[in-house]
């Protein structure tokens, strides 16, 4: 994660890619994100049997900001 002033400051970066402008967001709604459970609960034993559930919190919390696209679903 790279953190810039602006919008305009991280599109003027060499390092740009146009194809990630969905991930860029403030770094309040990063740690909003990123407080889902897939994060905060991942040392729990039965993590493994809850992660698919975890990470629908994660993308409930990104839809919230409009980020439902397809970067955050990408299927490897």
């Amino acid at each position: 994660m790279s953190l810039f002033r602006s919008e305009e400051h991280l599109i003027a970066w060499p390092g740009y890619e146009p194809s990630a402008a969905e991930a860029t967001m403030p770094v309040r709604d990063w740690a909003y994100a990123l407080g889902a459970n897939v994060f905060r609960r991942r040392m729990e034993p039965d993590y493994l049997d809850h992660v698919e559930e975890y990470f629908e919190d994660f993308f409930v919390r990104l839809a919230e900001f409009g980020r439902s696209g397809p970067f955050w679903r990408a299927e490897g």
